[in-house]
């Protein structure tokens, strides 16, 4: 048994009594308590194992003495175990005044033991607040400390009953009661300014969380005007390199918000990474190639030291490939026209280390201590035109969160290096292999799915407090009806005097957000088909608005395709849910406990949906069931036969899988929701969503 083991052990024994709700201040009490307890168990041992050698006539009270203290012990403990806490201590007290009075009087006379008595009343500062408890206390030790002499007459009166012995216990009481007040004092103070600092960080993470999501807005509206020209640039042929350089602009904006809601998510502790085998040299090459038209227009000499061995590290690419843009844009940006950028990849025992030099401006020994701070520039006049200071800070965290490390060697004028240690899973000693390429994007000329698709009665509610965004959305639905609303409140007033037959809302806005506009309006039986409008991509948000009953989602930014085709399909899903249900004659208490079932088959199918052989048997004998009844069931909630509905949570688990890991490769993504062609899976994938699950230009 290592010392680790002992001491985590007297942890344990410590904290009897105590559980996960119990305050700071109670469990230091518990830990004293028990501490106090394990002493006294100790000191009774010793005594007993003493006794034999003791020329003391009252050795059968002493035994008996002990035997008291040991049953009175294993009492309160099992008593504080219990959480009758003020019980337990009350009793320990108790027992030390009786046992000194026992010992002082009876025991061991003569022998000063009667100052003991002062342990009682300052074990209760300790214990307890209450002033009517400790002064008590206090009275009845001193009581038993003085008068108990003049019947037994240990002590000559005249030495025993000096002032000065009563000055010392006062004396003593009151000081303990000073330090405890001033204790409890600065322990408020520290925790008010703890509380003050941890509302700061969270109002400083909800800020930039907020400020992300609204940059979403016109995003969204930069690529709407984007998509329009693409309808008159066969007119002007020139517009087409600058509807492509507006596409990036938009994708490095997305990017750089993404990143602040990544570091807001790393301070709120919902930061989570998709683990995988990553091969270390494609992904360095892949981020290397990236940068070469950058680098070469600043007449950069920039080079990769390449190696004949794929070195496999697990971890989430998606998230090591920005952490790895960040230091590489960091090399960029400070190294001057003219200079080099060297990029290696070597092995250093079980480690990989990726390895980024420059021949740039340098950073201070100050400035290297502070540099991987968050929002932190060093002062130099680059700086000064710009930047947030998250990148650095982000790629840390990012290289620890994969049990890395990220060092830095520097020197003012002569450049620096950026070292990324990462655990090696294993090498292979073959040369290496190249992963398959994703097949070519075929060009369409038209959605799959256009606007005459849905019926022109349709009318629509566009609840969203931007108003830009509202026009945007009904420009797209021109040729429908479409009411508009800024808040949730203005929405539910709409619903209770207009026929409304779809519904778009956002998530984020005032009064009554998207969340709590729906709640309302399930609450008030308005079944509706809706889309929500959210910037939040996270895989926990998604889940929270998906257990609202939604239709479906659309994140932000998205295209006029995209929007056209979700909508057909909710309407789609909604009129042959709604026909079989009329057809069938469901009560509302069967499709409620439906609602609630078809969750655990959605469930199932998640579990199961890398096997590309999953259909209508596996479930029902999954859920011991004909197959006649579940198709009954999955239609009357869904409005789709199960055939469908297996391919309905197949798509939406891919998409979840490609928004969370949006490098992650198409073969892998559809071999992932059991689909063996993967273009097959692209076709089935853009008819469902109005866009393909990779980006065309990867």
């Amino acid at each position: 048994m290592n010392l680790n083991s002992l001491i985590k052990g007297y942890q344990s024994l410590v904290s009897l009594g105590a559980d996960e709700k119990t305050s700071k201040n109670e469990l230091k009490k518990i830990k004293l308590f028990n501490g106090f307890c394990f002493v006294w168990h100790i000191l009774t041992l010793l005594m007993l194992i003493e006794l034999p050698f003791e020329k003391n006539e009252n050795k059968a009270i002493t035994l008996w003495v002990c035997a008291i203290m040991f049953l009175m012990l294993v009492l309160m403990q099992y008593i504080n175990y219990k959480k009758g806490y003020r019980i337990a201590r009350l009793l320990f007290i108790f027992t030390i005044i009786a046992l000194t009075f026992v010992f002082s009087n009876f025991t061991y006379k003569s022998s000063l033991l009667e100052y003991y008595f002062l342990f009682a009343p300052t074990i209760a500062l300790i214990f307890f607040d209450s002033k009517k408890i400790n002064y008590s206390i206090l009275i009845v030790s001193f009581l038993l400390f003085f008068f108990p002499n003049h019947h037994f007459e240990n002590y000559p009166p005249d030495q025993f009953n000096d002032i000065s012995v009563a000055f010392l216990y006062f004396g003593v009481f009151i000081m303990i009661i000073y330090f405890k007040s001033l204790n409890i004092k600065n322990e408020k103070s520290l925790q008010q300014k703890t509380k003050e600092l941890e509302d700061l960080n969270t109002a400083q993470s909800q800020f930039f969380t907020n400020v992300s999501h609204e940059i979403r807005t016109p995003l969204t509206l930069i690529k709407g005007q984007i998509e329009e020209l693409k309808e008159i640039q066969n007119e002007n042929s020139k517009l087409i390199p600058i509807q492509n350089e507006l596409n990036i602009q938009v994708n490095k904006i997305g990017d750089m918000v993404d990143d602040v809601l990544d570091i807001a998510k790393m301070e709120s502790g919902l930061f989570a990474l998709s683990f995988s085998d990553i091969d270390l040299f494609e992904l360095v090459n892949k981020v290397f190639h990236s940068f070469e038209s950058a680098l070469k227009q600043k007449d950069i000499s920039y080079t990769l030291k390449k190696s004949s061995r794929s070195y496999i590290v697990t971890g989430d690419q998606f998230k090591l490939e920005k952490a790895l843009n960040n230091i590489l844009s960091n090399a960029l940006k400070f190294t001057e026209i003219g200079g080099e950028v060297h990029v290696a990849l070597k092995r250093k025992k079980n480690e990989i280390i990726i390895s980024v030099s420059d021949t740039g401006i340098g950073i201070s020994e100050d400035d290297k201590i502070k540099i991987f701070g968050k929002f932190y520039q060093a002062d130099n006049d680059i700086n000064k035109a710009g930047g947030t200071g998250i990148g650095l800070s982000f790629s840390k965290e990012i290289i620890e969160l994969h049990k890395g490390r990220l060092h830095l060697k520097s020197k003012i004028g002569e450049g620096s290096e950026f070292e990324i240690f990462l655990p090696l899973k294993e090498v292979k000693t073959k040369e290496r292999k190249r992963s398959l390429n994703r097949p070519k994007a075929k060009v369409y000329d038209e959605t799959l799915v256009s606007e005459n698709s849905i019926s022109k009665d349709v009318i629509f509610l566009i609840i969203d407090d931007n108003r830009e965004m509202r026009k945007h959305i009904t420009k797209y639905l021109k040729q429908y009806e479409c009411i508009e609303a800024e808040n949730g409140v203005e929405a539910l007033h709409i619903l209770k005097n207009r026929k409304i037959d779809f519904i778009i809302v956002d998530y984020m806005m005032p009064k009554m957000n998207g969340k709590e506009f729906i709640q309302s309006a399930r609450a008030q039986r308005y079944y509706i088909p809706l889309i929500m409008l959210t910037a939040r991509a996270d895989f926990e948000s998604r889940q929270e608005v998906f257990g609202l009953g939604i239709d479906d989602y659309i994140t932000k930014p998205f295209n006029k395709d995209e929007l056209i085709v979700r909508v057909h399909n909710a309407l789609n899903n909604y009129r042959n849910r709604t026909n079989f249900v009329n057809k069938k004659k469901i009560g509302r208490e069967e499709l409620k406990e439906n609602n609630n079932w078809i969750k655990k088959v959605e469930l199932f199918i998640e579990k199961e949906c890398s096997d590309p052989k999953l259909n209508q048997k596996d479930i029902s004998e999954n859920f011991n069931m004909s197959t006649s009844t579940l198709s009954r069931r999955i239609q009357s909630v869904t409005g789709q036969k199960p055939k469908e509905f297996i391919k309905e949570i197949k798509l939406q688990r891919a998409r979840k899988l490609i928004e969370d890991n949006p490098h992650m490769s198409l073969k892998e993504l559809a071999l992932s929701v059991g689909y063996s062609h993967s273009y097959n899976f692209s076709e089935i994938y853009f008819k469902r969503f109005g866009n393909r699950p990779w980006n065309d230009e990867s």
